[in-house]
């Protein structure tokens, strides 16, 4: 049964990347970053299946499997730079997601819109005061063990009704493990790089109880694939003493095409 359905999503990704690639009214050139080796294979159409399930604290699947794509649909300018458009469909052939990416030999760029819709569904129906704007993150660096991304100190932002949250946010990369992988008939080498999300502060009306959280998000590239899995652990945000669940989920790569 998998394997059908498999089959089905690819015959009507096939489809798809036809309609894109006929129906596009402009001629999408390659971002120009001094590239030696393209190492995320981030070419105009080169495609991504792959399944999406939620993760329990020991990393294993739990619940339903579901099937997207990733497509290589675009390029354009974003936030000052060059990049690659990322177009996520679902089974439907239906959008879900835009993302933005480049990378420059060694060091691979997502744009902050992927972090930010992230933290928004966790949160989705309590305040969010930890939007990091229009910016680019560096996801991977194959050159750097660590590197820091940005520390920003959040003052008396305003959450609801004179209620604030004071902090502060950081972000940092950090190169991981590597290990084998096959995926069809082709054995992959991935590199894991990891971003670690950190808020520590109050709200104004209980200062003495934290209202802090940890997201840690793993991705790991083959040199010759590109992206081909994204974790993110289990955590829980704290806010004003109260624990807030944020679901593991895991987006694991069982397809591809890439030139």
């Amino acid at each position: 049964m998998k394997i059908k359905k498999r089959l089905l999503f690819a015959f009507i990704l096939t489809g798809l990347i036809i309609f894109i690639s006929c129906s596009s009214n402009n001629n999408p050139t390659t971002p120009n970053n001094n590239n030696k080796v393209n190492f995320s294979s981030l070419a105009y159409l080169n495609y991504w299946i792959n399944n999406n399930y939620n993760i329990d604290t020991l990393g294993q699947q739990t619940g339903t499997i579901t099937v997207d794509s990733t497509v290589v649909t675009d390029s354009t300018i974003k936030a000052g730079h060059k990049a690659y458009v990322l177009t996520v469909y679902n089974m439907n052939k239906m959008p879900t997601d835009t993302q933005y990416v480049y990378e420059d030999s060694v060091r691979y760029y997502t744009h902050s819109h992927f972090f930010n819709s992230i933290v928004a569904k966790k949160l989705a129906g309590y305040p969010n005061p930890f939007d990091i704007g229009d910016r680019w993150i560096k996801l991977a660096d194959y050159d750097s063990t660590s590197w820091n991304i940005f520390s920003d100190s959040l003052k008396d932002f305003n959450v609801y009704q004179n209620i604030t949250v004071t902090g502060l946010l950081t972000l940092k990369g950090s190169k991981g493990a590597a290990k084998t992988a096959t995926i069809g008939t082709n054995s992959l080498t991935l590199q894991e790089f990891l971003l670690t999300f950190e808020f520590n502060g109050y709200v104004s009306m209980f200062p003495n109880s934290p209202n802090n959280f940890k997201i840690v998000i793993h991705t790991w590239f083959d040199k010759k694939t590109g992206l081909v899995l994204t974790t993110f652990d289990n955590a829980t945000f704290y806010f004003a003493g109260a624990g807030i669940p944020f679901q593991g989920t895991e987006k694991k790569c069982i397809s591809y095409s890439v030139k």
